[in-house]
């Protein structure tokens, strides 16, 4: 459940910067924050304990607590502060940003921002297709890692296309909330991002 939701009283303290506060939203999301680091800046960065406590004082400061307004989940916000934090390492490095995840380079020089956000969509992308049902994972790997028809998946599943048809906007609406949750954009191409994040996508 997200901290927030439901506790104004726990907004204003947060926003006012009161400790037990701060501790409280440290401690709910400081796992999240430790994965976020290791999946999408590990390549590129040495310290991960260290990247966790900045992203905290970044997110912990009187501009950015102020900044949130309580009415977006939190969870997003403080994903995107950590995406900051690891372009802003990068920067400062001048690192390769290559290191941060190779399956990511669309583009041969691609800016920092847009790297870790394609990454973040791969990832994201597999952690939705890794809980889809038996039925729907089958699906998505016939139609986006073998790139099939919808008339060639039905034959292959044994189904109607119409149940295919079905299968496809579930799969695609499930998606979009998954992204969305995620903080992540919306405005993009579902059946592209699920065929780019393979091949691997699926899992059992």
């Amino acid at each position: 459940m997200a901290v927030f939701v439901d506790d104004r009283a726990l907004l204003l303290a947060f926003r006012t910067g009161e400790r037990d506060a701060l501790a409280r939203v440290y401690w709910h999301y400081v796992n999240d924050v430790e994965s976020w680091i290791r999946r999408f800046g590990s390549r590129g960065h040495d310290g991960v304990a260290e990247l966790v406590q900045e992203a905290f004082v970044r997110a912990f400061a009187p501009a950015a607590r102020m900044a949130y307004d309580g009415l977006r989940p939190y969870r997003p916000y403080l994903r995107r502060l950590v995406r900051n934090l690891l372009v802003d390492r990068l920067r400062a490095a001048n690192r390769d940003i290559a290191e941060l995840d190779e399956e990511a380079l669309d583009d041969p020089s691609p800016a920092p921002d847009d790297v870790l956000v394609r990454s973040e969509l791969v990832a994201t992308t597999r952690e939705f297709v890794a809980g889809l049902d038996a039925e729907s994972k089958s699906f998505v790997r016939l139609r986006f890692e073998e790139g099939r028809s919808q008339e060639d998946v039905a034959r292959a599943l044994g189904t109607s296309r119409r149940r295919v048809r079905t299968l496809e906007a579930r799969v695609r609406d499930g998606l979009l909330r998954h992204l969305q949750a995620a903080g992540l954009e919306a405005e993009l191409d579902l059946g592209d991002e699920l065929t780019r994040s393979s091949p691997g996508l699926h899992t059992s």
